[in-house]
């Protein structure tokens, strides 16, 4: 039964495919959250048995307050929460980064709002384990009127490209002034700096938006300014870190 379990889903044993791009994780992340889904729904028993082997955190939560409902044993080792019991908000918000986890929140709940039980949301978490910061990726479906159910992987599990994003991510939204310069902008410095981070030129942003290529440069400027880098490189880094996340 492992065997057969882990030749569908595309693990080897009890470790993880190499992913090497976000597509291939955002596209891991929805393969497999379906399956599991589809399993819980019409094989529950051999899924829990299932779920304990798994080498990425596989949860069930209410949609109106996020407390868990049932978590693998990964998952409460990773919150440090004692068999038998599931972690509530209160306790998953002393081990996550405050603005990190605020932005997370706000996006589930428009998520859940939407009602859509076709899609995903996918999002970054920033949680201390074992005594250190790691990046945490998430994907959650709707699966009951008031149910959740979410898979979500070390970012550091994720090969090569799971340690550059973890890298990105943690020298970029780690520090909450981070947070706090971004939200700084208008709403048109974060679309110019998305499209700056996305590779356009200030021409072609002008003629985007019908203004003059002075225009353009003053954003830039402030845009520089608010978020407090000095170079092109920078300034990429920090739309990249930023876009990964959703914030705009």
């Amino acid at each position: 039964m492992w065997y057969i379990f882990t030749k569908e889903v595309g693990l080897q044993g009890k470790g993880m495919a190499k992913l090497h791009t976000e597509n291939e994780i955002v596209t891991n992340n929805s393969k497999q959250i379906y399956y599991f889904a589809k399993l819980l729904e019409t094989q529950p028993d051999i899924f829990y048995q299932v779920a304990e082997h798994l080498p990425f955190i596989i949860f069930q939560s209410e949609r109106n307050s996020l407390n868990w409902r049932w978590g693998n044993q990964l998952g409460l080792d990773v919150f440090e929460i004692e068999p038998g019991n599931a972690p509530d908000i209160f306790q998953l918000e002393k081990k996550a980064n405050k603005a990190v986890l605020a932005h997370s929140i706000t996006k589930i709940k428009s998520f859940s709002e939407e009602n859509d039980k076709h899609s995903l949301c996918s999002y970054y978490q920033l949680y201390d384990v074992e005594n250190e910061q790691q990046w945490v990726a998430s994907s959650k479906m709707i699966t009951g009127d008031n149910e959740f159910f979410s898979i979500s992987y070390l970012l550091k599990d994720f090969s090569e490209f799971g340690a550059y994003i973890h890298k990105m991510l943690d020298t970029t939204l780690a520090d909450v002034n981070a947070w706090r310069r971004f939200q700084s902008l208008s709403k048109q410095e974060k679309n110019i700096l998305q499209l700056l981070g996305n590779g356009m030129t200030s021409k072609e942003i002008a003629i985007l938006y019908n203004i003059s290529n002075h225009t353009v440069r003053t954003h830039r400027r402030n845009i520089y300014e608010k978020i407090n880098v000095k170079n092109l490189h920078d300034l990429i880094r920090f739309a990249d870190a930023f876009q990964l996340i959703g914030a705009y």
